[in-house]
């Protein structure tokens, strides 16, 4: 076993050394690159590994060699670009735009490749890796990690001798300040809902910070987070859902219930998306969703001590809190028993300022 792994080591070593110098090049193009990578495992390599581990190995090498070239296609100019900007976010006021001109357009152009590559390596997984992994492996959650960039530094250039400061500001980069697509959070909810070795509370997880770090790009007036369907609100609350293991009579109708963690970070998933797409998500969501729309009262009033949700009623043609999980009062352990639109309002008034606060 020893053995196995420190070969397993030296593959790795060598595979991002290799990487590291391709993606050096100047001729070297990230999409293009990546593109090849996530092929069709219909291939003479894959269809070869007769071995369920040296599959896994496959694939999460390819992932892995994906996420090197993400880091090291970063130039010495491209760091210092993103270092300047990272700086001046922080000096600069709650809300307020980055300057004309203090936002690189070829920083905003190689955020714009990292998020079309994060796109095809989640449709990559879900479409063609997922069935080369062993049923209940967690090796599909890390390789969304991964490519998301959302594991930790170890868990990409860990090695021997200490990293250099540009790997760190790739990392630091590419962790924090990168856009999301519509379509990568729809294939994360759908990895959550359908049958993939993916639960709802960690796609729900995965969602929530890739909307949360394009968020904080979004706000200083870089288009980060677009987002127009209206379906992503409700599978985004459904992910919450919590499915009782107790049996029940086939006649009882089985109350609809969620976890409350995972509710609360459903809210704050939809108050990021409402912010930054006030035109559909938001106007849909606050017509919709009374829970949303109190706090997003409270974001735009800045109180959070007690709230009073709008009698503004939901069109008939909406969804409803009732059907996908918003009508839900507390209950006590780590699910929450869902009621009447009436009852939400009343649980509403005690429990939301903590998670408009958080959001």
């Amino acid at each position: 076993a020893a053995t196995a792994t420190a070969a397993s080591t030296d593959v790795r070593n060598a595979l991002r050394a290799l990487v590291a110098r391709t993606a050096r090049l100047p001729c070297f193009d990230l999409a293009t690159f990546c593109r090849t990578l996530l092929c069709d495992l219909n291939g003479p390599v894959f269809q070869s590994a007769v071995d369920a581990t040296l599959r896994e190995r496959l694939v999460l090498c390819t992932v892995d060699s994906v996420c090197w070239a993400c880091l090291y296609a970063v130039a010495p100019e491209l760091g210092d670009a993103a270092r300047a900007c990272y700086q001046l976010r922080l000096e600069l006021p709650p809300g307020e735009l980055y300057p004309p001109g203090r936002y690189p357009q070829f920083l905003q152009d190689f955020r714009d490749v990292v998020c079309d590559v994060q796109h095809q390596g989640v449709q990559w997984l879900q479409e063609c890796a997922w069935p080369y992994l062993n049923k209940g492996s967690p090796l599909f959650l890390q390789c969304l990690r991964k490519l998301l960039f959302q594991a930790e530094f170890d868990a990409y250039l860990q090695r021997e001798d200490a990293p250099t400061d540009l790997e760190r500001t790739a990392y630091s980069m590419l962790r924090t300040d990168v856009p999301v697509m519509e379509d990568t959070l729809t294939r994360l909810a759908v990895c959550g809902l359908v049958n993939f070795p993916l639960n709802p509370y960690d796609a729900l997880g995965l969602m929530f910070e890739a909307v949360r770090r394009a968020a904080a790009l979004h706000v200083r007036g870089v288009p980060a987070l677009m987002v127009q369907r209206v379906e992503l609100m409700e599978a985004v609350l459904k992910l919450s859902s919590f499915e009782s293991p107790m049996a029940v009579p086939a006649d009882f109708a089985k109350p609809k219930l969620a976890r409350q963690d995972q509710y609360w970070l459903a809210w704050r998933t939809l108050l990021l998306l409402a912010a930054a797409n006030p035109q559909i998500i938001g106007s849909k969501g606050w017509a919709w969703f009374p829970t949303l729309r109190a706090l997003m009262e409270m974001c735009i009033t800045g109180c959070f001590q007690q709230t009073s949700v709008s009698a503004t009623a939901p069109p008939t043609d909406a969804p409803g809190e009732g059907s996908t999980g918003d009508s839900t009062a507390s209950a006590a352990g780590s699910a929450t028993a869902a009621g009447d639109d009436g009852g939400v309002e009343a649980s509403s008034n005690t429990s939301l300022a903590p998670a408009a606060a958080a959001a």
